[in-house]
């Protein structure tokens, strides 16, 4: 929906006026100063409660109204500031021997931090309410002013919750501070040190929502506290604990304290009766002892929607306290469930509860009798709010290969949050006759089609609650466009063996565009291009292994029936090594707890030459992988994987390493299971012992190196105690001992030792 601004005389219907206002020109009139600084041309001052510091004040604006009018009460007021928190001048220096107000008004809601400044003021208050208390959330500091009164100056602030802990020492005069305010009552008020406080009539006079003691203040030096608690919201509790604190203190003489309609009750009847009593003498001006507390009727009020604010309304007698639980439940009737933390007398009704119905419990209690508990009625199903799709529009040029975008600028989701679905439509009207539904076009997009040309489109939204939107006038007639697109760039991973892609930025085209490319490869990337491949219609090609450091471009012609074609080429990219492939015929022979494992090399080395490669066997032994490397271009192709357990089988697979890094790794080997021999020595004579291994026909022993010369293999025992014996004489020197298991001519297994002697 669209709503128009406020113009000529209805403009006052929009702004928020609580107050008289007092303008600018008029305090000038009075002899007021009032002038306005540039924010920038102000420093910027703390809030806090000591010399130079601000008096800050925190507003939450409505912003269901066009303006939001705040004035304040400034009186006795020497070279005073005051900063509005929305970026406008600050107003001042202001300077008024008697009483000034300072006019504002915001534009837009939420919450602002006003801050009060300068030399000194007297007064900050009014005879009567002021413009915009009833939007002040919280008194944040008292600033360095040397304020000498606060009377009347939060009088009727409903939205107040907080104030700062301590209360300046130079005020003597609260009278009317809190009158008929909506302040509850925080954990700092009973804490103010009202020393040298003479004035406190009327301080909490119809603050109905009060109910805090004020025991801790010291009323020695107040003269006049007429009216002071009348009709305050002060539970009997809090009265008791207020008697007896005043009893249990120095106190000034004859002093009358205005507390109609509060009761107290035999906690407190003792101070009540001691504070009347000679030499003091008080007055005090309150409704006798209390009965037990009744709790005739709960009711509510406020909108039943959510973002809405319900309030229970409880009557009840003899000022009991009164705590609250909101409850919610599915059917109203029933089952009813707390609301957690929701404890105030006010609900903010959550988005969650619609749909749902609400009540508030009340608990009444005044120390006198039993507590007494009533629920309110339920509440009527919490209604969401409807959702809006206000004006479409469509937004996007008319042309095939683009995209047209439907715009719902002024869209209200709604509470449940309503979902757009979009209908797109086309008709070969400007007006619309005989249109038809464009199937599947459902989403807030539509990519136009060579098949729409010469014909009109357009969109209808829904939310699901109200009449569908639709636009008008119709976006069209569709247009073809030549065949073109911005650029064209390869991409891959340009190593050999993989893809590389062209492509297209920025494609568009008229009925039946094709798309073809060609690759070409050259060994410089500035002359001598040939094509390699056929010219295709798809976008990739598989770089061969011949292609390896050589550059690749390619060239793309876009054609379309009637329009000329369209050619570009990409620039030259080179084309890189990529890793090995896997070695093959990787093959393991058991040996003395290691096994030798042998293979062929990759078909392929990815264009740069292997320089090692690292064997790896499982399973682990314990928790360490075995494995074995080939000495740097040494061109080995197998190497020995030392440290196996014998009698255990593995398995073994190879990584061919290059400049680019490991390949991936072969196929497993098959299972290879390690012998253990048991070497000993006797002077020259080695003895090498072991388990017979399977299937084996034949065990022989030959040396190498120092001695070159056959041992004597020999088997002897049975069951669990048969072994392979294998004896030979060396000679000094360092010789290389093989001793090797055959089953027929096939070596299964071969143990190399080296022995000094």
């Amino acid at each position: 929906m669209r709503s128009s601004s406020p113009s000529g005389t209805n403009l006052t219907s929009h702004l928020r006026r609580v107050a008289i206002a007092v303008t600018a020109s008029a305090l000038v009139a009075l002899g007021v100063g009032v002038g306005a600084t540039p924010a920038a041309a102000v420093p910027a001052v703390a809030c806090g409660n000591g010399a130079g510091e601000a008096m800050c004040l925190t507003f939450a604006l409505p912003s269901d109204l066009a303006g939001n009018y705040v004035f304040f009460p400034l009186e006795g007021a020497s070279s005073v500031y005051v900063d509005w928190g929305d970026g406008s001048p600050v107003a001042g220096p202001i300077t008024s021997v008697g009483a000034s107000a300072v006019p504002h008004t915001y534009f837009v809601g939420g919450t602002t931090q006003v801050k009060i400044y300068g030399t000194s003021l007297d007064h900050f208050g009014h005879g009567t309410s002021w413009s915009g208390a009833d939007s002040l959330g919280s008194v944040d500091s008292w600033g360095g002013l040397g304020l000498k009164s606060l009377a009347m100056a939060l009088n009727s602030s409903s939205a107040l919750t907080s104030v700062p802990a301590t209360l300046p020492s130079t005020v003597t005069d609260i009278g009317g501070m809190f009158q008929s305010s909506g302040f509850a009552g925080d954990d700092n008020i009973g804490l103010w040190d009202t020393t040298y406080v003479t004035t406190m009539s009327n301080a909490f006079q119809f603050a109905t929502r009060f109910d805090k003691s004020l025991g801790a203040w010291k009323m020695g030096s107040v003269t006049d506290a007429t009216g002071m608690l009348n009709y305050s919201g002060m539970s009997v509790q809090s009265y008791d604990a207020t008697l007896n604190g005043w009893n249990s203190q120095t106190r000034a003489q004859s002093l009358t304290v205005g507390a109609a309609g509060l009761y107290y009750s035999s906690a407190g009847s003792s101070a009540h009766a001691a504070l009347q009593v000679d030499p003091f003498g008080w007055v005090l001006d309150d409704a006798g002892p209390a009965s037990a507390a009744t709790l005739s009727s709960v009711g509510l009020s406020g909108s039943e929607t959510i973002r809405s604010t319900l309030q229970a309304n409880a009557v009840t007698a003899y000022q009991p306290r009164l705590t609250y639980q909101w409850q919610t439940s599915v059917t109203g009737v029933g089952s009813w469930s707390d609301l957690a933390g929701e404890t105030n007398f006010t609900l903010l009704v959550p988005d969650l509860q619609a749909g749902k119905y609400l009540r508030v419990c009340v608990n009444a209690n005044n120390s006198v009798g039993t507590p007494v508990d009533l629920c309110s009625d339920a509440t009527g199903e919490i209604a969401g709010i409807d959702p809006s799709v206000g004006t479409v529009t469509i937004t996007g040029s008319a042309v095939t290969g683009l995209t047209l975008t439907a715009q719902t600028p002024e869209f209200i989701p709604g509470v449940p949050a309503a979902t757009l679905t979009y209908a797109w439509a086309i008709s070969d009207s400007s007006t619309g006759n005989g249109s038809d539904g464009i199937r599947d076009e459902t989403g807030s997009t539509l990519l136009l089609t060579d098949s729409m040309i010469g014909r009109y489109i357009y969109v209808c939204v829904s939310d699901g609650v109200n009449q569908d939107t639709c636009t008008f006038p119709l976006t069209g007639p569709i247009l073809g466009v030549a065949p073109n697109f911005s650029s064209v760039t390869v991409t891959g991973a340009l190593t050999v063996r993989s893809t590389a892609t062209a492509t297209l930025t920025g494609l568009v085209g008229a009925p039946a565009r094709e798309v073809f490319y060609q690759w070409y490869s050259s060994a410089n990337g500035s002359s001598g291009w040939t094509a390699f491949g056929e010219l295709v219609e798809v976008p990739t090609v598989s770089i061969p292994y011949s292609q390896f450091h050589r550059y690749l471009r390619v060239t793309v012609k876009v054609t379309a029936d009637g329009f000329p074609d369209h050619v570009d080429t990409s620039s030259a990219v080179r084309v890189s090594a990529s890793t090995p492939n896997v070695p093959r015929s990787v093959k393991g022979l058991a040996g003395d707890k290691a096994a030798l494992v042998s293979w062929t090399a990759p078909a392929d080395n990815g264009g740069a030459a292997v320089n090692y490669y690292k064997v790896t066997a499982t399973p682990k032994v314990g928790t360490t992988t075995r494995t074995c490397t080939t000495v740097t271009n040494s061109g080995a192709l197998s190497c020995q994987v030392n440290g196996l357990a014998a009698g255990v089988g593995y398995r073994f697979t190879v990584k061919a390493h290059n400049s680019v890094g490991f390949g991936a790794a072969s196929a497993q080997s098959a299972v290879v299971t390690p012998i253990g021999i048991t070497w000993t020595k006797s002077g020259k004579v080695i003895t090498a012992k072991f388990t017979p291994v399977s299937g084996a026909t034949k065990y022989t022993e030959a040396s190498t190196g120092a001695t070159k010369a056959s041992g004597v293999c020999s088997v002897a025992g049975s069951g669990s105690a048969r072994r392979v014996t294998c004896v030979i004489t060396l000679k000094a020197g360092k010789s290389t001992l093989t001793v090797s298991a055959f089953k027929t001519a096939t070596v299964v297994v071969k143990a190399i030792r080296v022995q000094t002697v």
